[in-house]
């Protein structure tokens, strides 16, 4: 048996083989025996061929001989990936035969008639001195009989060596269609030996079975010339395949998502010229949206659902009204730095927050179960919940396993970290989801983590996703607090702070909720930024006098964000912040 190990990046982690064995002869009787009489021959069952008789051979008349094999049994949730038949064999040149006539002291040997072999009498004499006759190969097919009917392989070669010949079959040729375990239990297989006159000598014939987690994941990604995702390919682990495809218009912005094949969902977008959403058309329902020229969402509705939102001095939400029959009301509160602090609904707390000194959540509060966090940087790597504990294991920056009470899950994320699955340690899926653009899920099986789209965390009670700095809010696809970076002037969608990754979810994440940029580009584009203020830096310094030098320390240690963390105001994530929003990234 052999197993892969799980992989982070793997969606197909295991696979398991299962070698069967011929437990009794088939068809016998058309060629264990040497031509139409003489000795029978050991079936074709070693596990490894010891240099005994224990081998078959024929020289005419494409004799057949198959086994019945011994039975599998699968491990839930696995599936047959395909069925191997395996043969060992080689050729051997026919010895020399006398004229039948058995003397004894001529010098000859006395054999039972072999193949090759043409003399009337029952016994023939051999002499083993004399030259063979050179023949060039042996050839044989494998075959199995399913469904009533036997099926054979392409021609294989014998050498004149024991080598081992496979014939891998992915469906069942009698049905086409996957195997089944019903089908390998009732599986005969071996050898159809083709017309020579040299023997081909078979010492061992099985069938190897490949298992594999019928919770498989197939995503292909496809890309534009820019650079934006257009189309993705998914095969989840039950259902049918679909394909996803995406527009975009000309300020790179998500137009357009639809899914056709198994499952069928579409999102058409509208924005105005700020890069406000206005419009969403999603599987026949209309949601509008009300931005003010702050680009503060006001009120936003669909058929059947409605809702309001008030905002503070600050451009936070603070409030906000339901009404889908009847009217929730949600209050939002927040501290002196706009960190959300407690949220309500209908007047009851559901969710309280508190920070450490770094800005981060170290305490959560959500319908009496409270939760502690630790981090390291921005990268969540403990939580208690409760009486649980969950361990977050990282490798090379990715999130590649959770331990929960001593259980390990491997987590299985996409190119833009939001994780897709969890397997355990045999490989089985106990989670799976899939994302909408903006974040929404569907198509979600098992009990999910508390990192998910671009490997964040999502808090239950109130459907939100803590990205640091902001909340944001996949059912709109906006934060509710306005970016505490102004924008950037080379590209003016990021004036609308409130919107998520410039509407660019697919290319985009926003992981600190400060600014957006794009994980597969930002290393190359921030090195490129710092390198080029250095050297500017650099050309002012030498032509500089000592005065400016000083006037410019001084300036230097009274402005920059993050030089002053000694005192305890600000961190080291305001230096990284406010570096990236000079990248070129925009």
């Amino acid at each position: 048996v052999g197993r892969a190990r799980p992989d982070v990046l793997t969606t197909n982690p295991n696979a398991v083989y299962a070698t069967i064995r011929p437990t009794a002869g088939g068809d016998s009787t058309q060629w264990a025996k040497s031509g139409s009489g003489g000795s029978n021959y050991d079936r074709v069952d070693e596990a490894t061929w010891d240099g005994d008789t224990t081998y078959v051979y024929a020289t005419s008349g494409n004799p057949l001989d198959l086994y019945q094999l011994g039975d599998i049994t699968l491990t839930s949730g696995y599936v047959i990936e395909s069925v191997a038949v395996t043969a060992v064999a080689k050729y051997v040149i026919p010895p020399q035969c006398s004229d039948g006539i058995d003397n004894d002291f001529d010098g000859l040997i006395d054999y039972p008639k072999d193949p090759g072999c043409t003399s009337p009498s029952d016994n023939s004499e051999i002499d083993p001195m004399a030259a063979p006759s050179p023949k060039a190969s042996g050839s044989f097919h494998l075959a199995v009989k399913t469904g009533g009917q036997t099926y054979t392989s392409s021609a294989q070669n014998a050498d004149s060596s024991y080598q081992a010949r496979t014939w891998t079959m992915t469906t069942n040729p009698a049905t086409g269609t996957a195997w089944t375990e019903a089908d390998v239990d009732a599986l005969q297989a071996g050898v159809k030996l083709g017309s020579t006159t040299s023997e081909v000598r078979v010492t061992q014939v099985y069938v190897t079975v490949k298992t594999t987690s019928s919770m498989r994941l197939t995503l292909d990604y496809g890309y534009n010339g820019a650079g934006d995702l257009t189309s993705l390919g998914i095969t989840p682990p039950t259902g049918s395949a679909f394909t996803e495809t995406f527009a975009f218009d000309g300020q790179d912005r998500l137009r357009r998502w639809t899914a056709s094949g198994g499952a069928t969902f579409s999102q058409a977008f509208g924005y105005n010229a700020a890069g406000d959403r206005t419009s969403l058309a999603e599987d026949g329902a209309t949601w509008s949206y009300t931005v003010d020229e702050d680009h503060r969402l006001k009120q936003y509705s669909k058929t059947g659902l409605s809702a309001t939102m008030v905002y503070d001095a600050m451009g936070n939400v603070r409030w906000r009204n339901v009404t889908q029959g009847t009217t929730t009301r949600y209050e939002y509160v927040y501290d002196a730095e706009d960190r959300l602090t407690t949220v309500k609904r209908g007047g009851t707390t559901i969710a309280t927050y508190a920070y450490d000194g770094l800005g981060r959540r170290v305490k959560a509060v959500e319908d009496s179960t409270t939760s502690y966090f630790v981090y390291s940087g921005l990268s969540l790597i403990y939580s208690v919940t409760g009486t649980s504990t969950t361990r977050y294991v990282y490798a090379s920056g990715l999130l590649v396993a959770q331990v929960t009470d001593g259980a390990t899950s491997y987590v299985h994320q996409v190119v833009l970290g939001s994780v897709r699955a969890l397997s355990d340690g045999n490989g089985h899926w106990t989670y799976f989801t899939q994302y909408k653009p903006f974040g929404q899920e569907y198509g979600t099986q098992g009990t999910g983590p508390k990192l998910k789209y671009t490997g964040q965390q999502k808090d239950a009670a109130t459907g939100l996703y803590y990205l640091f700095r902001r909340f944001y809010d996949p059912e709109i696809g906006r934060f509710l607090s306005q970016d505490p970076i102004l924008g950037h002037l080379t590209v003016p969608q990021s004036l609308a702070r409130y919107t998520y990754a410039v509407n660019n979810p697919l290319r985009y994440v926003d992981p600190a909720g400060e600014d957006w940029w794009n994980p597969l580009t930002w290393g190359s584009d921030l090195g490129s930024a710092v390198s080029s203020a250095a050297a500017a830096v650099g050309n002012w310094w030498a032509s500089s006098s000592i005065w400016d030098k000083i006037d410019m320390a001084m300036t230097v240690i009274g402005f920059v964000p993050g030089l002053d963390v000694v005192s305890g105001r600000g961190s080291w994530q305001d230096v990284g912040m406010n570096a990236r929003s000079s990248s070129p990234l925009g």
